[in-house]
C-alpha cells in the first residue's frame, strides 16, 4: 500500500538533470511507496517541457513566481494531496527506507516533522582541509547533531518530513527569503523556528536513520565556495533573526560555536601534534576562519537591518 506521503522535488536547471532522474527513482525504490512525487521546475519553460516528456510516472508542475527553493517548495506543496510532506533536493538521493523510517517518527502526534543524516557524495572526494563540521555549507550535515532519535531546532529541507496541515497553517516557507540559485539563506530554519513558535510544546526530530545522499560537485569543494557561502549564511541569519528573533534564532547556533567548532579545532591540532593526519591543522583553521567570516556576514546582515527607508532615502537608523 501506498503512504500518505507527497514527495516534493524542486530543480532549477538541466545541468543537474542527470541527478533529478536520480532523486526520482531514488523515491520510487522505496520500500513503503510514496503516495505521490511531485517534481517543481523553476522558472525554466524547456526544462519543464523535458521534464513532463521524461518522467511521467510523476506529477510535473511549474513554479512561475518568485526564483528559489522556497516558492518552488510551496508551489509543489499546492500541488500535494498527502498528509505528509517529503522534501528532496534534485541532487540528492534518498535510502530505500527513507519514508519508512520517517514514519515512524511521525507515528507520535506532538512531533511536527522529522528529518536525519544528509551523507555528503563528494565528487572528488572531499578536500583535505574541508572540516566535518562545515559539511552545512554544501548543505549535508555535521558534527554536534544527534546520534540518537531527538528533538532539534530545525532540519534541513534537503531531507525533511513535515505534515501538510502544520506547515499550511504557518504559510508555509516565507515569501521573499530563501536560497535562489546559490545564493544561501536558511529558509527551512525559519520555516522551523516560526512551527515551534507557532506550536508550542510539540518538536521536531532528527533521526540520523532517516538518511540521504547529497552530491557535491567539485565546485563547491574549494575555498572560494567555502567563503562565499559562510559569509551568505551569516547575512541570511541575520535577516531571519529580524523574523523570529535572536532567542530562537541563534539558541542552536551559541552550542554549536561554543561546543562543537572547538572540539573540532582541538581535534584536528591533535591529529596535527600526533602525526596521525596532516591535514589536521588546515581543517582547525578553516574552522576559526569559517566562524569569523560567517560572524563577519551576521555583522554585516545586522547593520544592513537597521538601514530604513525615509523619504525615498536609505539611512542609517539610530538605535
Amino acid at each position: 500500500m501506498n503512504s500518505s506521503v507527497s514527495v516534493v522535488i524542486c530543480a532549477y536547471t538541466e545541468r543537474r538533470w542527470d541527478d533529478l532522474v536520480g532523486a526520482v527513482e531514488s523515491i520510487s525504490n522505496q520500500s513503503v511507496p510514496a503516495r505521490q512525487t511531485i517534481v517543481v521546475i523553476d522558472n525554466n519553460p524547456q526544462m519543464l517541457a523535458r521534464a513532463r516528456m521524461s518522467l511521467p510516472e510523476v506529477t510535473t508542475v511549474a513554479n512561475t513566481g518568485a526564483r528559489g527553493a522556497g516558492p518552488s517548495r510551496n508551489a509543489g506543496v499546492c500541488a500535494a494531496d498527502g498528509e505528509i510532506l517529503g522534501f528532496l533536493d534534485d541532487d540528492a538521493q534518498a535510502a530505500p527506507d527513507w519514508i519508512a523510517r520517517a514514519l515512524v517518527a511521525l507515528d507520535d502526534g506532538d512531533v511536527l516533522g522529522v528529518g536525519g543524516t544528509i551523507d555528503p557524495a563528494w565528487e572528488r572526494g572531499r578536500p583535505i582541509w574541508f572540516p566535518p563540521e562545515f559539511d552545512w555549507v554544501v548543505s549535508c550535515t555535521y558534527p554536534g547533531l544527534p546520534t540518537a532519535p531527538a528533538p532539534i531546532r530545525n532540519l534541513i529541507a534537503a531531507n525533511m518530513f513535515m505534515r501538510r496541515a502544520e506547515f499550511l497553517e504557518i504559510g508555509g516557507f516565507r515569501a521573499g527569503f530563501g536560497k535562489v540559485g546559490n545564493r544561501p539563506e536558511p529558509e527551512e530554519t525559519d520555516l522551523c523556528i516560526r512551527a515551534n513558535q507557532h506550536f508550542p510544546g510539540r518538536t521536531f526530530v532528527y533521526d540520523p536513520a532517516v538518511r540521504v545522499r547529497h552530491r557535491v560537485p567539485h565546485e563547491r569543494a574549494n575555498l572560494r565556495y567555502f567563503v562565499s557561502r559562510c559569509f551568505n549564511e551569516g547575512l541570511g541569519k541575520a535577516s531571519m533573526v529580524r523574523t523570529v528573533g535572536p532567542r530562537d534564532g541563534l539558541a542552536a547556533e551559541r552550542i554549536y560555536t561554543t561546543r562543537t567548532l572547538p572540539r573540532g579545532v582541538g581535534r584536528g591540532l591533535k591529529e596535527v601534534v600526533t602525526g596521525r593526519d596532516r591535514g589536521g591543522g588546515a581543517r582547525s583553521a578553516a574552522i576559526v576562519a569559517g566562524l569569523g567570516i560567517t560572524t563577519a556576514g551576521y555583522a554585516r546582515g545586522t547593520l544592513l537591518r537597521r538601514v530604513v527607508h525615509v523619504s525615498g532615502r536609505e539611512t542609517v537608523a539610530r538605535g
